[in-house]
């Protein structure tokens, strides 16, 4: 019995995933978190989600990005975009939202989720913005 409850306990623990890593991001600073594929920051309530939208755009267009989708409200937004080479089956999406005390800007990149990738853009979008 304590064998299988040992087990049990190294299973769990194991499908935990791995651990979220932070990191500061522009001037402001800004921390942004990268766990299970996707980057996700706080910024001031005050910048607009049309604003972190537009930002976004442009920085994935800035990189070769061609965006295959866009919305954006006064609550909520997102951009969609795939690379310039249809060979490559990256699509990364942007999205940002209202919160009670700020406003989220989520990056994540399909397949598999890219780090690196993720961080650059959200510093790009941060330079857009004058954060």
């Amino acid at each position: 019995m304590p064998g299988s409850i040992l087990l049990l306990c190294l299973m769990l623990t194991a499908c935990q995933g791995p651990e979220p890593r932070y990191d500061w991001h522009g001037r402001e600073p800004v921390l942004g978190v990268y766990t299970a594929g996707s980057l996700s920051a706080e910024l001031p309530p005050d910048v607009p989600v049309h604003s972190v939208i537009a930002a976004a755009r442009m920085a994935l267009e800035r990189r070769g990005y061609v965006i295959t989708a866009t919305e954006s409200t006064d609550d909520a937004g997102r951009v969609v975009a795939r690379p310039g080479d249809p060979k490559l089956l990256r699509k990364v999406t942007i999205s940002s939202h209202l919160r009670t005390n700020a406003t989220m800007i989520t990056v994540r990149t399909n397949p598999g989720g890219d780090e690196a990738f993720e961080r650059d853009i959200l510093e790009r979008v941060l330079t857009r913005l004058g954060l």
